[in-house]
């Protein structure tokens, strides 16, 4: 295993969820956009949010 030096802002982010319970991509892209534009270098998805465990793997993809 090779360990990576993270450098820079690396934020959580939480994952927009539409009524249905279905991941809203659109606003997601919007979300990540938003943060890139910010600065922010790295996102931490699914982590430390808690919605992690309730997608499945195709939606963590």
């Amino acid at each position: 295993m090779t360990n990576v030096e993270l450098k820079g802002i690396i934020t959580p982010i939480l994952t927009p969820m539409k009524e249905d319970e279905s991941i809203n991509i659109a606003e997601l892209r919007n979300q990540i956009d938003r943060l890139i534009a910010g600065g922010v270098h790295g996102i931490f998805p699914f982590g430390t949010n808690g919605e992690g465990y309730i997608l499945n793997s195709d939606e963590k993809l």
